[in-house]
């Protein structure tokens, strides 16, 4: 949650650590990027200012080249038992919010803990954390063990919380929309593999736009047009032409310092991501390249710790939405996803038709009863396929207070042993979902 990290968090001079962003910068920007171009007649001059204010606005999430947070930021925390906090009682409470409200009054705060850490450090360090917390819990509560549900960054940081102490305190662990296998979109753009396509710019409006009554006519005409194409074109061959200058004035140095995103590359792309962002500089970024090191080590033996927890005795969840499409800007934005993240990663290896498609008539699936009804998700691929759950067109990290979607979630945890997709029938493999988290079949 970028809006979360504050600066000086927990005091008096708590601010949040994203630049403000107003209409009037907007356009002050905008009017020098104009001036900028005509007097010096070069593209260049004219995104100097734009690149300049972006850099601004994400100034406090800069780390420096041993991974270390630049300035003294953080998340807002909460250490104690959720009785000690009425943040969460009432209000809209969405997503990881009406998760927290929903276990406080199921269980009663005394049993719920709510652990917002700083999604950019080191997962091996937050780590730590959330030990603590999980010893606290056992220590308070008088219990041996805890169930965790981790969302969206939580996925990468529960990974390392096994990896580094062991599944021995966790009943049940549910992997909710999360980064526990890694991201395409990391990987593809700590290389530099960015791209603008015409069907995937078009699925992103859609999907975010497509339901407004107003404007809905308005993208039928633009898709009848063929306008995305040609704004995909142009996109590209921008981004691609100024790239190295978008790279280095903004996101090398604010981004490609965080630890936690060298946890979500995959193997496979690991040295070109390393290559492109410290090539000819390995050794003044030797820190964060150490830090990047370990943290794909972690990564390289997470499969084999998982199975190792869940034949030990944890109980495992793994929950994942599709129909979203993901954001159009790099190499494998055609992949299925749930807005942020692409659904393949997200639900551990499933072969995923890309949106408004199936895998095909022909398409052989090793066992059928993983094969969606609608031939677009085959979840035999998965590393724990018959422990994970599909849900069609859910937003990000669901889980609203009192929707169907949050019944579902506490039904997981609930659920006496290891569920899976056939303990119940209410909640198959394959889910529907509507924007208002209302649950049906696929």
């Amino acid at each position: 949650d970028l809006q979360g990290v504050y600066v000086d968090a927990g005091t008096e001079n708590e601010r949040p650590a994203m630049g403000e962003i107003t209409a009037g910068g907007v356009m002050a920007t905008l009017a020098k990027a104009a001036v900028n171009g005509i007097f010096k007649g070069s593209v260049e001059a004219a995104l100097e200012p734009v690149l300049s204010s972006a850099r601004n606005i994400f100034e406090y999430y800069s780390f420096d080249c041993n991974g270390q947070p630049v300035y003294n930021t953080g998340m807002k925390e909460y250490p104690l038992s959720m009785d000690n906090y009425t943040k969460f009682d009432d209000g809209e409470s969405v997503n990881e919010e009406g998760i927290i409200r929903t276990a406080k009054e199921k269980y009663g705060g005394k049993y719920a803990y709510y652990i917002n850490y700083d999604w950019r450090l080191n997962p091996l360090a937050v780590a730590d954390t959330i030990n603590e917390y999980v010893e606290r819990a056992c220590r308070e509560t008088g219990s041996e063990k805890v169930n965790i549900v981790c969302a969206s960054m939580g996925g990468v940081m529960t990974v390392a919380y096994l990896s580094k102490y062991s599944a021995d305190r966790v009943n049940k662990c549910v992997f909710l929309s999360s980064t526990f296998y890694g991201t395409y979109v990391v990987s593809d753009l700590l290389q530099g593999n960015i791209r603008v396509g015409g069907t995937e710019l078009k699925n992103f409006v859609n999907t975010y736009l497509g339901e407004n009554k107003t404007l809905s006519p308005v993208l039928k005409l633009l898709d009848k047009a063929g306008i995305w194409d040609n704004v995909a074109r142009f996109a590209d061959k921008f981004l691609n032409k100024y790239k190295d200058m978008i790279y280095d004035k903004v996101l090398k140095d604010v981004f490609g310092n965080m630890p936690s995103l060298w946890a979500l590359v995959l193997p496979e792309d690991y040295e070109a991501c390393k290559e492109f962002m410290f090539g000819g500089k390995k050794e003044e970024y030797a820190g964060i390249i150490g830090i990047a090191d370990e943290l794909q080590k972690m990564m390289a033996k997470r499969d084999d710790m998982l199975k190792a927890a869940v034949a030990g005795g944890m109980d495992i969840c793994v929950v994942a939405n599709y129909g979203r499409q993901v954001i159009p800007v790099y190499d494998r934005s055609s992949q299925n996803g749930d807005g942020p993240l692409e659904t393949q990663l997200v639900s551990g290896g499933a072969v995923v038709a890309p949106i408004g498609k199936t895998l095909g008539d022909d398409y052989v699936c090793s066992d059928p009863k993983y094969l969606s009804p609608s031939k677009e998700i085959d979840a035999s691929t998965c590393l724990f396929p018959e422990y994970t759950w599909f849900l069609k067109d859910a937003p990000h990290v669901s889980g609203t207070y009192g929707t169907d979607y949050s019944d579902f979630i506490f039904w997981l945890v609930d659920y006496e042993g290891q569920p899976t997709v056939s303990s119940n029938a209410k909640y198959p493999q394959f889910m529907q979902s509507a924007s208002d988290q209302h649950i049906e079949f696929e």
